[in-house]
């Protein structure tokens, strides 16, 4: 076993990290019935190398606290775009334009009552 000691604590080496990483795999696979995660997963890090990380955007900030507003973590307040993007950027993006989308449709059908 080679760990890797840092501010007095012992952390897995390498070979540890690789077969945690294998078993939590193998664990995510069978909980949640998907076969093949390990390739499903190599497709998906390929998709976002590719594409890259969406960035974070104001006009998408605006509309996911307007939704969810702040939220207080540990004694501090976030803006819930902010914890958000920080956690999952993917998850952002698609809020973020599921938001968008449902604005965009409130809007059409407040123009066509109106008309």
């Amino acid at each position: 076993m080679t760990n890797i000691i840092a501010a007095g604590r012992a952390f897995p080496g390498s070979a540890e990290l690789a077969d945690i990483r294998k078993y939590a795999i193998d664990i995510f696979s069978i909980l949640f019935d998907v076969p093949d995660a390990e390739n499903l997963l190599k497709i998906r890090l390929a998709e976002l190398m590719e594409v890259g990380l969406p960035k974070r955007d104001k006009y998408k900030d605006l509309l996911i606290d307007e939704q969810y507003g702040v939220i207080g973590l540990a004694g501090s307040s976030y803006y819930a775009s902010e914890l958000l993007y920080g956690v999952d950027p993917v998850a952002y993006d698609s809020l973020a334009t599921e938001l968008g989308s449902r604005t965009i449709s409130i809007d059409d059908s407040e123009t066509e009552a109106a008309v």
